[in-house]
């Protein structure tokens, strides 16, 4: 699973890989926000993209973004309380933890969400 772009240039595309076939496909509906350096989580049947930024402006946003993977569909869920540029994540316990990244003008985000 690969979203978004990378190094300032922000995309709303998703390729996915699958092992057994050995290719890449896209999913047909882009994420709500292009972004490139956000964090990539599973949890259960879905995936979600955190955090990011968007490209000219390099504005770090707050996003969680969920893709439902049995349909292909995307949605915008309640924002984190930082702004978070390459933040780490995972999942455990049905909980997504969100950790660190940069939360613009060469801050660190201090608090875990």
């Amino acid at each position: 699973f690969k979203p978004g772009g990378a190094w300032r240039e922000a995309y709303a595309t998703c390729d996915v890989y699958d092992p057994v076939a050995d290719s890449w496909t896209s999913v047909a509906q882009p994420f709500p926000t292009a972004a490139y350096g956000c964090a990539v989580v599973a949890l259960g049947e879905d995936i979600y993209v955190v955090g990011g930024a968007r490209s000219g402006t390099q504005s770090h946003m707050k996003n969680l973004q969920k893709l439902d993977v049995a349909s292909g569909a995307w949605s915008q869920l309640p924002q984190m309380t930082h702004t978070r540029y390459q933040p780490s994540a995972a999942a455990m316990d049905a909980i997504i933890y969100v950790a660190h990244g940069d939360c613009g003008g060469g801050c660190s985000a201090p608090n875990p969400e």
